[in-house]
């Protein structure tokens, strides 16, 4: 009995001593990060004279605020606050500015707004500037190491295999599903018609519904790794923090958010490894399928069969995750920002509706969109771009990997440096005639600096999927204008503002309302 008690008495001591010691290590860890940000990066870049924003929501305030706070307050006012600020040293002049923190940890960063540096940046992407810190877990956990991560071999052989799919020509065979999809879409708007709404989540369905068909064909269930994919983003931001706490240990305590990090992105990767599974043993990879339509894992399975050692099945799964994570929040959130400009401009409405009934035809007559006539919606395509140019979902993160120039300035190895391409978009050097503002006309005849539109990334490194999110988006967009005028759905003054999540995404409190046409 006595020994028993020892025991339990000494498992209890031991159990204590551990999360002690995870605490100690944590505000270690944290006060070692704040000090090395201080008198290493923050301390050269300020001696340079980097711009700084120091009262911002990128700022803390005090010690107390560092260690014991939330990690960002990502809800919206505090980011766009700094957003703001940053925009307004833009435009005196500022190429970089300096934070006192990332969005996504608890040490500063270094952003770029102006494009000639934004050129040089991209340009030595992968060089000078590589994925590191939240890239490094992202990858891990979420996004996969696909063509978005990868480097070297792997990348290059992967871009090689998918550019086809991604050729006009290719991407035709896709405008009827893309358009059945489109007519379910606004099927589901149609139902809530008339009540203010939020339209993320019918964007979400219509997009990962897409993105399933390009990726995986008939062989992954839509419905099945949109619930997966959901549970592994949620838990995805939640391990986050339990990362920014304890950095890679984070990876091997059992902490409730490891667990399900790991066992959600299990369960994504077992969909797509048992989809490889029957396609291989079908044989039907060896061609299109019966609609004369290619997908991601057809194309990669035929690669493989030339390149077995770099086009593993390991990479195949990571290039599914990458197109589930790239492909789905780019149309989502594109398409809901869009709906918030549209509903405030009602002559751009009518634009795209006189465009859509010329090209396509109109809604009571049944038409649908022809590959030809997706080409030809040119104006209602300019609006989704001029959405993303303003309100971008993503953001590029790297890391000096040596004592590097940039801007004029020596950045400090260990420096992240980070791009907002809606940041860099608005620019003066850009060219833009309304930089700020919503405004599809200022792209007919445009005459722009080369990196004036950064949403789909740039260089060697660019969204290759991108012909395909603007197809996508320009048939549904099409589609909703042609059914539909688009109101404010709003009737407080609460602001419209992106929040930070695994991207930037549109505020929860917003709402818009869709009127049927008579």
């Amino acid at each position: 009995m006595v020994a028993v008690m020892f025991l339990s008495a000494l498992v209890a001591a031991i159990a204590i001593v551990a999360v002690v010691a995870m605490l100690g290590y944590a505000e270690f860890r944290q006060r070692f990060i704040l000090w090395q940000f201080n008198t290493v990066h923050k301390a050269s870049l300020l001696a340079q004279g980097v711009p700084y924003i120091h009262d911002s929501g990128f700022d803390y305030h005090n010690q107390h605020d560092y260690f014991h706070g939330d990690l960002f307050d990502s809800s919206g006012p505090h980011l766009i606050n700094a957003i703001n600020e940053m925009h307004r040293m833009q435009k005196d002049g500022a190429g970089v500015v300096l934070t006192g923190r990332a969005f996504n940890g608890r040490h500063g960063s270094l952003f770029v707004t102006d494009p000639d540096i934004a050129q040089d940046y991209i340009m030595r992407d992968t060089v000078d500037f590589v994925k590191g810190g939240v890239w490094q877990v992202y990858g891990k956990y979420a996004i996969g190491r696909g063509m978005a991560y990868n480097e070297g071999e792997q990348w290059k052989a992967s871009r090689k295999a998918l550019t086809s799919l991604f050729h006009f020509g290719s991407l035709k065979g896709y405008v009827p599903t893309i358009d059945d999809l489109s007519d379910a879409l606004v099927d589901e708007l149609a139902a809530s018609s008339t009540q203010p709404m939020h339209p993320g989540a019918c964007f979400g369905r219509y997009s990962m519904a897409a993105i399933i068909g390009l990726a995986f064909g008939d062989f992954v269930d839509s419905a099945e790794m949109a619930t997966r994919y959901h549970k592994l983003n949620e838990s995805f931001g939640a391990f986050m923090g339990k990362h920014c706490q304890y950095g890679a240990l984070a990876d091997m305590l059992p902490f409730k958010e490891t667990r399900d990090v790991q066992h959600f992105r299990a369960h994504v990767v077992q969909l797509i490894t048992d989809a490889i599974a029957k396609l291989r043993a079908s044989g039907a990879y060896n061609e299109p399928d019966t609609n004369g339509r290619d997908d991601m894992l057809r194309v990669l399975l035929r690669a493989q069969k030339k390149n077995p050692s770099i086009i593993t099945d390991e990479l195949i799964i990571n290039e599914g995750t990458t197109f589930l994570f790239a492909g789905y929040d780019t149309t989502l959130q594109g398409l809901t920002m869009t709906m918030h400009f549209l509903s405030e401009r009602p002559d751009v409405q009518d634009k795209i509706l006189a465009e859509v009934e010329s090209v396509v035809g109109r809604y009571d007559e049944g038409a649908s969109v022809s590959p030809s006539g997706v080409e030809g919606l040119s104006y209602t395509r300019t609006c989704f771009q001029e959405a993303i140019r303003l309100f971008g979902p993503g953001a590029i993160i790297r890391v000096a990997n040596k004592d590097t120039q940039l801007g004029g300035y020596t950045i400090p190895c260990g420096t992240e440096v980070c791009l907002y391409p809606h940041l860099v978009n608005k620019h003066p050097k850009c060219g833009w005639n309304s930089p700020d503002v919503f405004e599809p006309d200022q792209w007919q005849g445009r005459d722009t600096h080369k990196y004036s539109f950064l949403s789909f990334y740039a260089g060697n490194r660019n969204c290759i999927g991108r012909r395909f999110a603007l197809q996508e988006a320009t048939i549904a967009l099409a589609k909703i204008v042609q059914r539909f005028r688009i109101r404010p759905g709003n009737t407080d003054d609460q602001p419209f503002y992106p929040v930070v999540q695994s991207t930037w995404t549109v505020p929860d409190h917003f709402r818009v309302v869709f009127e049927p046409r008579a």
